[in-house]
């Protein structure tokens, strides 16, 4: 078993029952190209550039995230990144959703094409997910995404449909408009068939390339760094998105006893995109593949379930990061 060394800096045992007070609303975006063009196999950071830096959320801080008018507080990333820090008393905090972008609902891709062609009569699948007290704002959102199309990497996107993905599936948006329902409000909770079993072996896929300070030496990371990653964000979130008090958590162990990771099928991904507002091409790109945890998954099993929708690493909140769990015997 692999275990986390004590450090100075740790004073409150591993509880994630915090996950169970974070909302959500998650929602299945269709979009249909208007025209023939190509986009990157992980288009999220190309979603990311044609959304732009404002999405018309409600927010109450409005002098932490500054406004455009009088009437409407837009946020999805600060004017001046330093003001991030305020929100919770000190450090970074990400924006209050994620995106998951599915160029045709495969689970693992196939990396041997960076990109892939649209077609008119095809469509794009996109999974919106809006955290805490945002879990309500989803109607916002689909306005915004069907006030006009928007442009990736030189295509045409227009929303065709919007569905909750709670267990209803709702239609909350079809032939042009809203369809006067609302999307589901969520908390992250173990399925009864999970949590009534151990886990001794637990399958993690990573749909999407995992970023940056995720990663450790030569093949790619431990089992405390991959945990530790996804702790640090779900804190985060809950902390800027959910909490009412406006003050950090303190600084969480990890369990003392870890599953350690085994059959590593893990590969390096990059691709290029080009940022038509810098100007620029950019690199993208991390770890893709799968491992097993192997050991007592129990009492990780509620953080990694959350992160399948939260994602983890650098960019989560723009489809970076995105994990599957797969439990076996």
């Amino acid at each position: 078993m692999e275990t986390l060394p004590t450090s100075q800096h740790t004073n409150v045992p591993f509880d994630v029952s915090f996950l169970a007070n974070l909302t959500y609303s998650s929602v299945n975006v269709i979009f249909r190209p208007l025209g023939e063009g190509t986009l990157p196999l992980f288009f999220g950071t190309s979603l990311r550039g044609a959304l732009g830096y404002r999405i018309p959320l409600r927010h109450p801080l409005h002098a932490i995230y500054g406004r455009d008018d009088d009437v409407r507080p837009l946020i999805l990333a600060p004017r001046l990144p330093a003001l991030w820090d305020p929100i919770v008393n000190g450090g970074p905090v990400p924006p209050p959703f994620s995106i998951a972008p599915s160029p045709d609902g495969r689970k693992l891709p196939v990396l041997t094409a960076p990109k892939f062609g649209l077609e008119p009569d095809c469509t794009l699948q996109v999974r919106f997910t809006l955290l805490g007290r945002y879990a309500s704002d989803t109607g916002d959102l689909l306005r915004f995404l069907a006030c006009k199309p928007l442009q990736i990497d030189g295509a045409l996107l227009e929303l065709v449909e919007a569905r909750d993905l709670a267990m209803s599936g709702t239609v909350l948006w079809a032939d042009g408009g809203p369809t006067g329902s609302e999307a589901t409000i969520c908390t992250f909770e173990i399925p009864p068939d999970l949590a009534r079993r151990p886990i001794p072996r637990l399958r993690v896929q990573l749909l999407s390339p995992l970023c940056r300070h995720v990663e450790g030496a030569g093949d790619g990371f431990t089992a405390p760094e991959f945990l530790a990653a996804a702790l640090k964000r779900s804190i985060a979130l809950y902390d800027a998105f959910q909490k009412t008090e406006g003050t950090r958590s303190p600084w969480m162990e990890l369990p003392r006893e870890l599953p350690r990771i085994a059959g590593r099928r893990l590969y390096r991904h990059y691709f290029d995109r080009v940022s038509h507002s810098q100007q620029r091409t950019m690199s993208f790109g991390g770890l893709v593949g799968c491992f097993d945890l192997i050991g007592n998954n129990s009492a990780v099993l509620p953080l990694l379930l959350a992160a399948e929708l939260l994602h983890m690493g650098q960019k989560s909140s723009v489809g970076f990061g995105q994990i599957q769990c797969l439990p076996g015997d």
